[in-house]
């Protein structure tokens, strides 16, 4: 009698494919999302929140590694019953990995919404009289601040630009500038003492002269500030050997001062220096940002910078930097980077690295959290229903929901497929530890703190960027480290996409030697090819040698080294990838003369290797 109720209550759940989908699919998804933000966000919470235990980047912690660990539950836990929906098409494809790639970006989506909120909302506010209290108080998010003084003229500036996009189309423009906050009764004094009056000071101070004082770069307000019994020496420098030591800005000319001998015995060490050089217990910050098209040619794009400098510099001489509502800590991020780079640039002798940066927020504290937190049930929600759309079209495979039913635990083949590529195995052994060795180096330029999304140029030159003026005085190791190097994630995963496409074709034929010598060698070619074409150009990226490798193929493919009937199908295929790949690159932003070189040097060598390959093919045969 049990083993009947048994069948019939499961033709009953047979019948009922809605009711099935909900009670086998979407639950479980709600369930699972929901324990993931609550369980995500309390641990954000608790380590680096309340007991700050660890140093990571905030796009890091609010934006990547909730869409990364989201992938755990759905993989464990949704993907077997997705497998039990038939997902597969006319021509017997399956849509498993895309139904699972939406749950996670539905799963990923709230989350992340809620570590914004997280951190506006647990942020407290402190009230200080000074800024030079702000020691004696335990580190909070915000502040508002009474009795302060903001000098502009001693503010440092950095600017920065960055090439993004998946194709380079953009070119991003950053200004840093931070202003040192002082106690009100602390402010620089105005004096228009200079150089004790039997100097002549041989520089036309009227102009933009650099100053320098005991080996800083200062202002001419602090200049002004400087009392001229305590001035020991003054040295000019002008023409080429200001500018080869102090950059375009000393064109006018250099003061270098040298003040007397105090206490320790070290310049400027006495009260008056002490009073001009100390380091600021906070600095004012504030970024402008611009993004420009990088398809225009160098002219326009550096007038547009030009006149985003310009249009950038008059608002901030017009604006009032003590009208803030309340002050805000900038978190771990490359915003804090940028101000951070500023103020060592100009005050290197008392930069520390652990500065307190602070943001000027206009707007009510109560504010401060926006619309976030309905976001998160916005959000949540419109993935709900998305996931549910989903889950109702397809049709249920009855034999594997039979299976299901009774206990059986189908594998996803969609998983199995997605492990061919990512392990190394016979015949795809070196293709995916090349993938491996491009990732790691992504990998630790991200927790180095250099970004995600991007990279700027001044950071890519320091891991080893291409880039002629370096490459050819004696660096010429450039070349190679170059091609295991990428701008940013968009960059990386394209290249990564590339590169296993073809390696799956082209390693079990050519072997493993082959395939690394190729790769290596047109990944050279690639880089002396850009560096031939570009003057000075910092040129990253594994497309040249991923270049070179579709030009071996493309020319193995010409020779016949392959089946006929596999010939058709890719040669179209590999030509039309290669012509999109330089069309794009001839709209500007893309290293095209790498990948023409990769491409040509990958050719030639398939062309060469055809022969004794066919040679090969054919002692198989027989």
């Amino acid at each position: 009698m049990s083993i009947y109720i048994t069948r019939q209550n499961l033709n009953q759940r047979l019948m009922n494919p809605l009711n099935q989908k909900i009670r086998l699919i979407f639950i479980p998804f709600l369930l699972i999302a929901t324990g993931f933000i609550c369980i995500y966000t309390f641990l954000h919470w608790l380590l680096f929140i309340n007991a700050n235990t660890f140093k990571v980047k905030e796009d890091v912690l609010n934006l990547w590694a909730p869409f990364v660990l989201a992938w755990i539950p759905v993989l464990l836990w949704l993907r077997p019953r997705v497998g039990l929906l038939n997902l597969k098409t006319k021509k017997g494809d399956s849509r498993n990995f895309g139904f699972l790639f939406i749950a996670t970006i539905a799963v990923a989506a709230p989350t992340i919404v809620a570590q914004f909120y997280l951190e506006t909302a647990t942020g407290k506010l402190t009230p200080l009289s000074y800024i030079s209290q702000v020691d004696k108080q335990a580190p909070t998010k915000y502040y508002t601040l009474q009795n302060h003084f903001v000098s502009k003229e001693q503010k440092a500036v950095k600017y920065e630009s960055a090439v993004t996009g998946k194709h380079n189309e953009n070119l991003d423009l950053d200004i840093y500038i931070a202003c040192p906050i002082f106690d009100k009764d602390d402010a620089p004094p105005e004096t228009d003492s200079l150089l004790p009056e039997t100097s002549t000071p041989p520089v036309t101070l009227d102009k933009a002269a650099v100053f320098v004082l005991d080996g800083l770069l200062i202002s001419r307000t602090e200049l002004d500030a400087v009392p001229p019994d305590s001035i020991a020496n003054v040295v000019v420098l002008k023409g080429d050997a200001a500018i080869e030591q102090y950059g375009k800005e000393a064109e006018n000319g250099v003061l270098i001062i040298t003040t007397k001998k105090h206490g320790d015995g070290q310049p400027g060490t006495g009260p008056a220096m002490q009073s001009i050089l100390s380091a600021p217990k906070a600095w004012l910050c504030i970024r402008y940002q611009k993004r420009i098209s990088n398809r225009l040619n160098t002219t326009e794009k550096s007038n547009k910078a030009k006149q985003f400098f310009n249009e950038s510099s008059m608002l901030f001489m017009q604006r009032n930097l003590d009208s803030f509502v309340y002050l805000e800590r900038t978190g771990n991020n490359n915003t804090r980077d940028g101000y951070l780079a500023a103020i060592k640039n100009k005050n290197s002798g008392i930069f520390k690295g652990n500065e307190l940066i602070l943001e000027p927020v206009y707007t009510s504290f109560a504010l401060r959290n926006g619309n976030k937190f309905a976001w998160i049930f916005g959000a949540f929600g419109i993935g709900a229903v998305l996931w549910f759309i989903m889950v109702a079209i397809p049709k249920f495979d009855e034999e594997k929901l039979s299976a299901f039913l009774k206990g059986t635990v189908i594998p996803g083949e969609d998983l199995k497929e997605l492990y061919t590529l990512l392990i190394p195995k016979e015949g795809f052994f070196v293709t995916p530890l090349i993938m491996y060795a491009n990732v790691f180096v992504f990998i630790c330029m991200v927790f180095a703190g250099l970004g995600f999304l991007s990279f700027g140029s001044h950071d890519l030159l320091q891991w080893g960027a291409n880039y002629k003026p370096y490459t050819t005085d004696g660096q010429s190791w450039r070349l190679l480290s170059s091609i295991f190097l990428h701008g940013g994630v968009m960059h990386l995963l394209a290249n990564m996409y590339g590169l296993i496409f073809v390696g799956i074709f082209l390693e079990p034929r050519l072997g493993r030697i082959r395939f690394v010598f190729i790769y290596v060698a047109t990944g050279l070619i690639a880089s002396a090819v850009s560096l031939w074409w570009h003057s000075a150009t910092v040129s990253v990226g594994a497309s040249g040698a991923i270049f070179g490798l579709y030009g071996t193929f493309l020319g193995l493919l010409l020779m016949k080294v392959f089946p006929k009937d596999f010939s058709k199908a890719f040669l179209v295929s590999t030509c039309i990838f290669i012509a999109y790949n330089l069309l794009m690159g001839l709209t500007g932003g893309i290293d095209n003369a790498a990948h023409i070189g990769g491409l040509l040097s990958g050719f030639a060598a398939g062309l060469l290797l055809a022969p004794s390959l066919k040679q090969q093919v054919q002692e198989q045969v027989v």
